[in-house]
């Protein structure tokens, strides 16, 4: 593990809303650099900025409290640096003890024990954003968009992101019970869940029969890097076939890394598109990611289907694709979660994880907060509501794909 770990973070979804599991990582961090108590290194203090009474309510703490051995220096300055970061009220920056950095950071390279969803902050509070396939989250029947009101006996309602994961995620075999609302109840449902290893599948590709011809649906799970190499053999078979359109499924897709989500775009849109744009707090921040090749699906008629399992990187390529493309995005409304997070790490081994910029489509649109409307609104019915065993939104944008197909000729 690198000594400098000051770094942008370009995993979308991993970093800002990632996986709600316990990661078992193959390096460690060099066990050094322990705060022992509270040092006073010169680091650049701000002129306006009135640390005196910090220091006031230090000493009065130090001097005053009726049980001093509570809590010591190190845990004291943890809480203040915890305090400012939540003071910045984005679900998205947090600060990580050094127990907590070492388990993030084993959340992006290990493999995960636990429930298989990734979670968001909707006004104000812990939301599932997707349950992962073949997870025990979607075993278990939690669904896109449910609301966290308790894990096992705690309260959600208005829980930091960091402080819902951290409660969830666990070693395989052990329960953990959620009680979530679902969209549309007006009564909690209560989910046991069992924590499991999970693997996350990359996408799957099928062929579906069309009054056209054949069409290809690629469901895509996650933009990690299985996925760059899984889909190089699939476009070879796209190809070499007589496909006549694709539909690009990214539903429940909570997004991935960056550049994995940009190398998949480049195949649809041409060279040096925009693809999308990075701002940050200053305009000499702006960063324009552009598309790299090889273009070879950009003339196959294409749909994108979405709903607000949608997140992130999943959001930067159907935005993509519209606005390049013109391509239809057909299902729900995305979950809208369009900002990129930095991570740097402290000399403790403690690290801080803020939101430096914004992600916008390549016709200017902002993510974050608003999502991505869709072209051709098809709302999914639960089967529990008594709704047939057919795939909707899957049929519209067959439906859609035909008629694009059909225009072409």
């Amino acid at each position: 593990m690198k000594k400098t770990l000051t770094f942008v973070v370009n995993v979308l979804v991993v970093l800002a809303i990632f996986f709600v599991g316990f990661a078992y990582g193959k390096q460690s961090i060099p066990a050094e650099n322990f705060v022992y108590d509270v040092q006073n290194p010169d680091v650049g203090k701000p002129d306006e900025v009135d640390f005196g009474i910090f220091w006031n309510a230090w000493r009065m703490v130090n001097e005053l409290y009726v049980k001093p051995t509570d809590t010591d220096s190190k845990t004291r300055v943890y809480g203040a640096i915890k305090g400012m970061v939540e003071s910045l009220d984005d679900p998205y920056s947090t600060f990580f003890t050094p127990e907590q950095s070492q388990d993030f950071q084993e959340s992006i390279n290990g493999r995960f024990e636990g429930i298989g969803a990734e979670i968001g902050i909707r006004d104000g509070n812990p939301t599932i954003i997707a349950p992962l396939k073949n997870s025990p989250a979607e075993r278990a029947g939690l669904r896109s968009g449910d609301r966290i009101l308790l894990i096992d006996e705690t309260s959600a309602i208005g829980m930091s992101l960091e402080q819902a994961v951290t409660i969830i995620r666990g070693n395989k075999g052990t329960p953990v019970v959620l009680t979530v609302l679902h969209d549309g109840d007006t009564e909690p449902s209560e989910i046991r869940i069992i924590r499991e290893t999970i693997n996350i599948p990359p996408m799957e590709y099928t062929v579906l029969k069309s009054k056209d011809g054949n069409i290809g649906h690629l469901q895509v799970y996650n933009f990690n890097d299985q996925l760059e190499q899984e889909f190089r053999r699939v476009t070879k078979q796209i190809l070499s076939s007589d496909v006549k359109g694709l539909i690009l499924d990214v539903r429940d897709n909570p997004g991935g890394r960056l550049d994995i989500a940009i190398s998949f775009i480049s195949w649809f849109v041409d060279q040096g598109d925009t693809v999308v744009t990075e701002r940050g707090r200053n305009p000499e921040d702006e960063i324009v990611h552009i598309a790299q090749g090889p273009a070879k699906l950009k003339e196959i008629p294409v749909v994108v289907l979405i709903n607000e399992g949608s997140a992130s990187a999943s959001e930067i390529l159907a935005g993509a694709l519209h606005d390049l493309r013109n391509v239809e995005l057909v299902g729900e409304k995305t979950f809208g979660k369009g900002s990129v997070q930095t991570y740097q790490a402290l000399p403790d081994r403690s690290s801080i994880k803020i939101t430096t910029a914004l992600w916008f489509t390549p016709a200017g649109s902002s993510i974050n907060d608003t999502g991505l409307e869709p072209t051709v609104a098809v709302e999914n019915v639960d089967e529990e509501e008594g709704a047939a065993e057919v795939d909707e939104q899957l049929e519209k944008a067959i439906e859609v794909l035909e008629r694009e197909i059909g225009s072409n000729k």
